[in-house]
């Protein structure tokens, strides 16, 4: 395949809000995330967003096609938004973040299903035009990761849980900490100044400070944002 050909393809289409692919090679359908960075062919990593390598050369590839977005990507988010949105209206954590869910929910399931296709920056310049408060990864995380049961200690279950979900319904500092498969740790507070009650969960590698980090829902769930 000519190079230019793909490029501009590719380009295209990013414009219009796609970044997946449907690469034929050897005869085979391969499925590709492909943006265009200083007039090259980029594919993410996997499952990343900001992270890839360039393509010099497609000369193998036999054909390329936008891969089409279906109706139950979009209806799929909009269940897990709802799930998000029902947790925060319980547990009344996160204020601000529920609204931007709800605001997600203002838009059908083609403009979610789009949004979840998009690139960083496409993603950020419709986060800022509509006042949305929920970050790139954590927006794509609503299907690749989810929301997460807090993987409590079994001999501490019915104590941590317990205890945490009274600080947070009280709006106090609340903090515990233990170790399972990795180093887990819960915590909450009250941010006094914007009237707003926050909480996270974290799972570390053992004896290390990072990991995998979540928001707090209740003092069951969590949704992931971050892996670092």
């Amino acid at each position: 395949m000519n190079y230019s050909d793909a490029l501009n393809y590719i380009k295209d289409n990013n414009n219009k809000g796609y970044n997946s692919f449907i690469v034929m090679i050897n005869g085979k359908k391969q499925i590709k995330r492909l943006t265009i960075y200083r007039d090259t062919i980029c594919v993410f990593a996997k499952r990343s967003r900001t992270k890839g390598f360039k393509i010099t050369n497609v000369d193998n590839w036999e054909n390329i096609a936008v891969k089409q977005i279906t109706k139950n990507t979009g209806e799929r988010l909009r269940n897990k938004i709802n799930k998000v949105i029902k947790y925060l209206n319980e547990s009344g954590l996160w204020r601000e973040h529920k609204a931007s869910f709800e605001k997600l929910l203002t838009f059908d399931n083609e403009t979610l299903s789009i949004l979840f296709n998009s690139s960083y920056d496409e993603y950020n310049k419709f986060k800022n035009e509509n006042n949305i408060n929920i970050s790139f990864d954590c927006y794509y995380n609503l299907l690749d990761r989810g929301i997460k049961t807090i993987n409590y200690d079994k001999y501490h279950l019915g104590y941590a849980d317990f205890h945490f979900n009274n600080a947070i319904k009280n709006h106090e500092k609340y903090v515990y900490r233990w170790r399972k498969t990795y180093d887990n740790s819960i915590e909450c507070e009250y941010d006094d100044k914007n009237d707003i009650m926050k909480a996270w969960y974290s799972e570390e590698y053992k004896g290390c400070l990072n990991g995998y980090y979540y928001l707090a829902l209740d003092n069951k769930h969590a949704l992931f944002i971050e892996k670092d």
